[in-house]
């Protein structure tokens, strides 16, 4: 990289504490909203998960974390929540339930 890059990103990592406090104290949302407008194509559903996000996020490095979770969390209801594909109804119950073979169709 070049120096002025070297200089540049060593600011970033020195001032760094600085946008930690800020969003400490202000939160995520210091200088515009973000969060509702980032959330207003999802509804209000999205709505109050870009909130709830916003009030778990403590300094800069927790940013792509929460909102990493706060995508799984859907994604992990809807496939824990849906049957699997795999298997029937219907050819479960007269599988042996001890079949190692149903075990691993069921997981």
């Amino acid at each position: 990289m070049g120096s002025k890059t070297d200089r540049l990103m060593k600011r970033w990592q020195e001032q760094r504490w600085l946008l930690d406090t800020v969003i400490r104290t202000i939160g995520m949302e210091w200088d515009q909203g973000r969060l509702r407008y980032m959330s207003a194509p999802g509804g209000p559903e999205a709505a109050a998960e870009f909130r709830m996000v916003g009030a778990r996020v403590k300094k800069a490095a927790d940013i792509d974390r929460e909102f990493v979770r706060a995508a799984r969390r859907p994604r992990t209801a809807i496939v824990s929540n849906r049957p699997s594909p795999r298997v029937s109804p219907r050819s479960v119950g007269s599988m042996r339930a001890s079949s190692s073979a149903t075990r691993r169709l069921l997981r």
